[in-house]
């Protein structure tokens, strides 16, 4: 099991809070790198939280507050994304862990 602390999410030994854009170079663009993904940032994590929120029902206005913005259109209009179906069926199905109804086939990567 991986600790919180291991991931540099907390001050370092000193008791000096850590530095984000250090966290994202040495731990969370690696761990990104590592999945595939191109490029990650703070705003991606941002937009996710106010995407989901959006779509398991909560209020605009209380998903304003969680990201301490002035009002509650920032949330909509900057951080809200549309999702479509076919999408938002696939991340439910990963959150279940359920295998998909269909067969995924991939093409070999050529050398």
């Amino acid at each position: 099991m991986i600790r919180l602390r291991q991931l540099g999410s907390f001050p370092v030994p000193k008791r000096r809070p850590c530095i984000q854009k250090n966290w994202l170079d040495r731990i969370l663009t690696p761990a990104a790198e590592k999945i595939g993904l191109e490029k990650i940032n703070f705003q991606m994590f941002r937009r996710r939280l106010a995407t989901d929120t959006h779509y398991a029902g909560l209020v605009d206005k209380d998903v304003q507050g969680q990201m301490r913005h002035a009002n509650p259109e920032i949330t909509r209009s900057v951080y809200m994304q549309t999702v479509p179906e076919a999408q938002q069926a696939a991340i439910r199905m990963l959150e279940t862990n359920k295998k998909p109804a269909v067969k995924i086939v991939t093409q070999p990567k050529s050398a």
